[in-house]
C-alpha cells in the first residue's frame, strides 16, 4: 500500500490531467482548423484581388501564423473566467491580422526568396 502511495502522488493528476489536454488539442485542431480554412480562402481571394499573388498555400499559412493573438487572448479570458459577448470574435481577429500581413505583403515584396516546388 506503500508504494501504491507513493505512486499515485504523481500518477494521478497526471491521469486527469492528460485527457484535458488530449481534449483541447482535438478542439483547436478540429473546430480552430475550420477557421484557418475559412480565413485562408478569404485572405486567398484578398489577395488575389489586391494583386500581390498569395498563393491559398501561403494564405493558409498567413491565417495559421495570425491565429496566435486570438489563441492567446482566448487563453487569456479564460484564466480570468471573463467570456467575450462577441460570436466570432475569434474569426475577426484572426482575418483583421491577416489582412495587416497580406498588405504588409503587398507593400513589401521580399526579394530572392526561393519558392517551393508545387
Amino acid at each position: 500500500i506503500g508504494d501504491v502511495r507513493k505512486i499515485s502522488g504523481w500518477l494521478l493528476p497526471l491521469i486527469l490531467i492528460l485527457p484535458v489536454f488530449a481534449g483541447l488539442m482535438v478542439y483547436y485542431a478540429i473546430f480552430r482548423g475550420a477557421y484557418l480554412i475559412i480565413v485562408g480562402g478569404l485572405l486567398f481571394i484578398l489577395g488575389r484581388t489586391l494583386k500581390n499573388g498569395v498563393s491559398y498555400k501561403n494564405a493558409f499559412r498567413i491565417a495559421l501564423h495570425t491565429m496566435t493573438l486570438p489563441v492567446l487572448i482566448d487563453t487569456v479570458f479564460s484564466l480570468i473566467n471573463l467570456q467575450l459577448p462577441l460570436t466570432y470574435w475569434f474569426l475577426a481577429v484572426n482575418l483583421v491580422m491577416g489582412i495587416f500581413v497580406l498588405r504588409e505583403v503587398g507593400e513589401n515584396p521580399v526579394e530572392g526568396v526561393v519558392q517551393e516546388k508545387p
